[in-house]
């Protein structure tokens, strides 16, 4: 059977609309998709309960997963970023920040343990990151600790020691309502004849009125304490220290 042969330029319309399509398919598989974007939502404040118990801010729209010891912060178009605790004594409380080749670390200390807050290839958001991590706030948890008398000569050891350990809990009532998040305290006691001196200090010094009176009382017990008295005793001395912390 004979066929009539196509136009000439149908043909070239059929042959050519292939070619079309390959080349739009090439191109979209070629295209980069545009980065997402993020932008912070209102800061709200979270526990993270398996970190000792830490308080967090950060924007509401990152989502935070907590295993043992450990939480992430994510959101699409946001570094995740990871915190680590870690129980371990410390000699102080602060916070450090440092940031290198896009990466952000953040350390949060206090005398009892330590939390790392990191995130990597930040760019943008490095210094949200920055601020999220330094807003990680240990839980309070008051306590007087390291009682103990280093110095005691011509008095008996044991009364002495018993004396002062004895009054953690009145010290700890005395530095609780204050904003300072560790003190060292004690006291010096010397006798020489009928000669007795007695100092006390504190670092950083108390300047509050209530806490002031508060210590004054104290000492001025102690002082009186039989376990400072000895018959007979012409000279000796007393040196005991303690410290305090909000956490």
């Amino acid at each position: 059977m004979f066929r009539q042969p196509l136009p000439v330029t149908l043909a070239l319309t059929l042959a050519f609309a292939p070619l079309v399509a390959c080349k739009d398919k090439d191109k979209a598989e070629g295209e980069e998709t545009p980065a997402a974007t993020f932008e912070p939502g209102a800061k709200t404040e979270s526990t993270l309960a398996s970190l000792g118990g830490a308080t967090i801010s950060a924007p509401d729209n990152l989502k935070i997963n907590e295993a043992d010891g450990e939480a992430t912060l994510e959101a699409e178009g946001f570094p995740t970023t990871t915190i680590t605790y870690a129980e371990g004594d410390n000699n102080g409380t602060g916070t450090s920040a440092k940031t290198s080749m896009g990466k952000v670390t953040v350390e949060v200390m206090t005398p009892t343990a330590t939390w790392t807050c990191e995130a990597d290839k930040v760019g943008d958001h490095k210094d949200l990151v920055i601020e999220i991590c330094e807003s990680i706030t240990a839980a309070k948890d008051p306590k007087v600790s390291d009682m103990t008398c280093k110095t005691v000569t011509g008095f008996d050891t044991e009364p002495v020691t018993a004396a002062w350990t004895a009054l953690a809990d009145r010290f700890k009532a005395c530095f609780e309502p204050l904003d300072e998040t560790g003190v060292s305290f004690g006291f010096n006691f010397k006798l020489e004849g009928t000669s007795q001196n007695f100092t006390k200090y504190s670092s950083p010094q108390v300047k509050d009125e209530a806490a002031s009176t508060c210590l004054k009382a104290i000492y001025d017990e102690l002082r009186d304490s039989e376990a400072f008295k000895k018959d007979g005793l012409e000279a000796g001395q007393i040196e005991c220290d303690g410290s305090y912390s909000q956490f």
